[in-house]
């Protein structure tokens, strides 16, 4: 009996960075690879790395220290990061960590059972970090679906992003923005329904604008209705939106589809606008609270975050009271504070 090969995988990151890891695991477990939750026992370990955020990295730094341990005892053992942080260093990476075997951003999830085979074959290093266009982008489709049961699931519907705000590297770490076709979105749905999930979350860069690049696909609030639709599912959650994108057909589900949760994660980032501006966000103050008033007229009772950054480049005192009199304004059921870096 062929001996069963074992992959350890780590997360670093966002519900993305979990759920690509669901995905590198279902496309592994295909290639005859068991999971195991003990990197001394793999013969394979994948770090899956986020850069939006500093501490990610220092975790990966800190972790490629301890897996340099285990390669000098094992040479046949292969060590990959992949993710977001991989996309953004690139082959800097394989110049920093020399027993670093694979690096390969997000786009090259897909071919992982290949690459994992050119390291193993070749004993040479491997840098996959190419973005695939968005026309052509290929979600990988039903891998989840394969994986274990639970009553609850994340759905891709989407990918990368077009808003290029100041702060932030996704654009470029995950490529332009590209929507999944909406008929598979809902076929994941179904499959992951007919295994007893019940609620579906539903990801994306900014889920606001899916399908406004692609005349044949619905708006956002057409989707989630459709996914309504399903039967077996009995709740329906999304993140992440830019406030610029709400259409008011979203709103308005809010208030007619009971399946839809009531919690909405908005990021405002700044309550002053001259703030907002720097950070080449496309909306002010006044929108976004006319946006929260919408919200709470539609569904009285919904839940209200954000994310907050503070100390952006050259903010101010006044610019860091405004945010605070917005916080106080709006009334958040919680925010993610983070200190610029």
């Amino acid at each position: 009996m062929e001996e069963l090969k074992r992959v350890f995988i780590r997360t670093f990151g966002c519900q993305m960075n979990e759920l690509d890891s669901g995905k590198m695991l279902r496309l592994l477990e295909g290639d005859g690879y068991v999971s195991t939750d003990q990197a001394d026992d793999a013969d394979v370990i994948l770090i899956n790395t986020c850069s939006v955020r500093e501490k990610p990295e220092q975790k990966l730094r800190s972790m490629m220290g301890r897996m340099r341990v285990l390669k000098e005892e094992r040479k046949d053992l292969v060590l990959g990061v992949a993710g977001c942080y991989a996309q953004q260093e690139s082959g800097a990476l394989l110049r920093s960590f020399p027993w670093l075997d694979l690096v390969m951003g997000p786009d090259a999830i897909p071919r992982l059972p290949g690459l994992l085979l050119d390291v193993q074959l070749s004993r040479q290093r491997v840098l996959a970090t190419e973005q695939v266009d968005r026309q052509n982008y290929p979600f990988t489709n039903d891998l989840v679906v394969r994986g274990k049961k639970g009553v609850t699931a994340f759905v891709t519907i989407q990918k990368g992003c077009d808003s290029f705000c100041a702060f932030c590297i996704v654009p470029f770490t995950r490529g332009r923005e590209a929507s999944r076709p909406a008929s598979e979105v809902v076929d994941e749905v179904r499959a992951l329904a007919d295994r007893g999930v019940a609620e579906v979350t539903l990801l994306g860069q900014n889920v606001n604008s899916y399908g406004l690049k692609r005349s044949s696909e619905p708006a956002f609030h057409e989707l989630i209705s459709r996914v309504a639709e399903v039967e077996g599912v009995e709740r329906i959650r999304f993140t992440t939106s830019k406030p610029w994108d709400l259409h008011e057909g979203l709103v308005d589900l809010f208030r007619d589809e009971p399946k839809l949760c009531s919690y909405f994660h908005l990021p405002v980032q700044s309550g002053a606008d001259s703030m907002l501006e720097r950070m080449r966000r496309r909306h002010c103050r006044e929108e976004y609270l006319t946006l929260v008033s919408s919200l709470r007229r539609a569904r009285p009772d919904i839940a209200l975050s954000t994310d907050i950054i503070v100390g952006f480049s050259g903010e101010t005192e006044d610019e860091h009271e405004a945010t605070m009199s917005l916080l106080t304004e709006v009334r958040y059921d919680f925010i993610y504070s983070l200190t610029y870096s």
